[in-house]
């Protein structure tokens, strides 16, 4: 059953671009006003959560051409689920 795991890739994929959008809006707000951008804020708010939903779609490519291959899929969309409640911590200030 192959439509199970890619629901939930395409849940945990949602999520974190929504965060990546949401990223690259604080990142251009900074940029207007400040002038220039952290790295490690481009990293945090935009390229990590994007490498997540990239990672996510490969697993989900690979678990559609390889049913066997369809534990990678929930493995890693439980493992992006999970790390959702601490990337919100740490991108809302830790507190």
């Amino acid at each position: 059953m192959v439509r199970a795991p890619n629901i939930l890739v395409a849940v945990s994929a949602f999520f974190w671009l929504a965060f990546a959008l949401m990223g690259s809006t604080l990142v251009a707000g900074v940029a207007e006003r400040v002038g220039s951008v952290n790295v490690g804020q481009l990293e945090f708010y935009v390229i990590f959560p994007l490498v997540v939903v990239v990672s996510l779609a490969l697993s989900a490519w690979v678990g559609t051409k390889y049913p066997k291959s369809e534990w990678l899929q929930v493995v890693l969309s439980v493992l992006a689920l999970v790390l959702l409640l601490p990337y919100c911590t740490m991108s809302g200030g830790g507190v």
